[in-house]
Parts: structure tokens; C-alpha cells; sequence
């Protein structure tokens, strides 16, 4: 590593927002970890309601992605997608951008403040840095995903329960069942029966990425890892039964925005900031195509020839 590194709470370098539409190309279950009922759906031989596992909603009851399943996803398939790297250069590369160290390991673990923080710069790998470790806060934020739009229509003539099996018009869902498997045997239950929403495809949702003092490999990496979702090959998924084929999405790159520690780009945030009484993230700078670009093939030639500088 060199001594350009950047970290988080490193001086002021620039600030980012990447935003960008995720529409749901197949059925998908992001869990809440909380039941709902559906009126209608019994338990049988009873009156008593069946407990469905509930989706992640918003305050308004609409389906949402949580920023921390993206999150989690991206630095999932990322580690995934580069430890698989052959060849010893390749492979060293891919050690420098995605390797995921021993965070339990003693010499991690009692390390002091200081010695952290000269980890993070020096040996941690741009993964780290840009996601986070333990003990060092990652320089991303990524927000919940809001549901924006539905590309269908739903006849105002047909109840709820004539559109899909048990349809919510309010929440976007309707109901779907499986057995539990035992995962030692790897057959079904007996009489283990779970009920489950589902959100149907052509959903769309707004995603938004944040960050501050990232270089443009970190960008790349970032880009790099949000297309994957438009992979036939090795696509990324979100949620539950991935191997059934759930939890596919489109995504778009709408906007890239960025605030730079340059005196012009400072004084028209601060000018923004007075003028229309907002900051932070939504009053910075639009970059144009050629900077998404430069960030992309700033991370290509960062695995293909050496990093350099991150």
C-alpha cells in the first residue's frame, strides 16, 4: 500500500452519492424477521390464522430493501466473485482488493488503537476499507432501497384474492408455502408447512450509496459489484431461496455525484446549502458519463496490471 490511501476519517478529499434503480426481474423475499396474517388464510380445521413470515417494510407498509441486506450482499459476491481468481499475479491482485482477513485472530484482536488504524492503511485490503472490519467503520453508507414504482397494473374490478394467492394491493406481496428441510438428511419435515410473502417482479426501487474520501478504484469496485446484478452468468441476488431462482433484479446506474475539497465545488455546496436550505448528499456535484467511466477502468487496470495507488 501507499501513502495515498485514504481512510474515512482521514482530512476532507470528497464526498460521493452513486444512485441507482433496482427492478425486481423475478419473485423475492427480503424477511423482516416479524409475521403477518392474511385474512382468509387459516391454519386448517381452525379458525386460527396462519403466521406468514413478513417482508421488510417502510413506514408506509411498502416493500423496502435494507440497506444492510445490499450491504452485505455486495461484500459478499465481491470476496466471492475475486477469491476465485487463478494465476499467482491475479491472484495477489485480488488479495490486495477483496482479501477478508482473520478478524478473531489474537494479533487482531489485541491490537490497540493506533496499531488499528496502521492495519486499515497499510495492510487491509480496499474491501475492507470501503465495507469495514470489527473494529473500523467502513467509508460506505448504503440506504434502505424505497419502492418508487410498480411496472403492472392490478384490475380495481378483481379482490385481492383473485390477482395471486392471498394478494396485499397495500403492501405489494402475496403469499406463497414451502416444507422445511432438514439440512442434515436434505428432505422434507414432516408437517412443517411455512407461509412466506413474496414481492412479485417489476418492482423498482431507488437505491443510494454514500461515501466519503473514496478513490476512484473503490468506485469501480463499487459499480463493479452493482452490475453483477445484470450477470446471466453469475448474477448477485438479494434474500431468501436465491436457488429457486428468486431474488433476480435489473440494475441502473442513474446518477453519480461527487464534492471535491476544491475551493469552487465547496463554495457552490455552501451556496447550494443557503439557496434551497438543503446539503450533505443532495446538493453535490452531477458527474458526467466519462467520470463513471474513468472510475470503471480504474478498477479494471487496478486487477489486470497492479493497484498502485488505492
Amino acid at each position: 500500500m501507499t501513502d495515498s490511501v485514504m481512510l474515512k476519517g482521514d482530512d476532507f478529499v470528497n464526498r460521493y452519492r452513486l444512485e441507482g434503480k433496482l427492478t425486481a426481474t423475478s419473485p423475492f423475499h427480503l424477511g423482516s424477521g416479524f409475521s403477518v396474517e392474511r385474512k382468509g388464510l387459516n391454519k386448517p380445521n381452525t379458525e386460527k390464522p396462519i403466521q406468514i413470515s413478513a417482508i421488510a417494510t417502510d413506514h408506509l407498509g411498502h416493500p423496502v430493501i435494507p440497506g444492510s441486506s445490499l450491504k452485505g450482499a455486495l461484500r459478499g459476491y465481491l470476496l466471492n466473485v475475486l477469491s476465485t481468481v487463478n494465476g499467482n499475479q491475479q491472484k495477489e491482485i485480488a488479495e490486495v482488493l477483496a482479501k477478508e482477513h482473520d478478524y478473531d485472530a489474537s494479533d487482531l484482536k489485541e491490537k490497540k488503537q493506533k496499531d488499528q488504524i496502521v492495519f486499515m492503511r497499510e495492510t487491509a485490503s480496499v474491501l475492507e476499507r470501503l465495507f469495514g472490519t470489527p473494529f473500523a467503520e467502513g467509508k460506505i453508507e448504503v440506504w434502505d432501497g424505497e419502492c418508487v414504482s410498480a411496472e403492472y397494473s392490478i384490475d380495481d374490478n378483481l379482490s385481492d384474492s383473485e390477482v395471486a394467492p392471498y394478494w396485499n394491493s397495500k403492501r405489494f406481496t402475496y403469499v406463497d408455502q414451502s416444507v422445511a428441510i432438514n439440512p442434515r438428511t436434505n428432505t422434507a419435515i414432516d408437517k412443517n408447512l411455512y407461509s412466506f410473502e413474496i414481492v412479485p417482479p417489476g418492482v423498482t426501487f431507488v437505491i443510494n450509496i454514500c461515501g466519503q474520501n473514496i478513490s476512484k478504484i473503490e468506485i469501480g469496485m463499487l459499480l463493479f459489484g452493482l452490475e453483477a446484478f445484470n450477470s446471466e452468468i453469475w448474477p448477485l441476488t438479494l434474500g431468501a431461496m436465491g436457488g429457486r431462482g428468486f431474488g433476480r433484479f435489473d440494475f441502473q446506474l442513474t446518477e453519480l455525484y461527487c464534492l471535491k475539497n476544491k475551493k469552487d465545488n465547496i463554495s457552490n455546496w455552501i451556496k447550494e446549502a443557503i439557496c434551497n436550505r438543503h446539503s450533505g448528499y443532495f446538493s453535490l456535484q452531477r458527474l458526467d458519463e466519462s467520470e463513471k467511466k474513468k472510475s470503471i477502468e480504474c478498477f479494471r487496470k487496478a486487477f489486470l496490471k497492479g493497484v498502485g495507488d488505492v
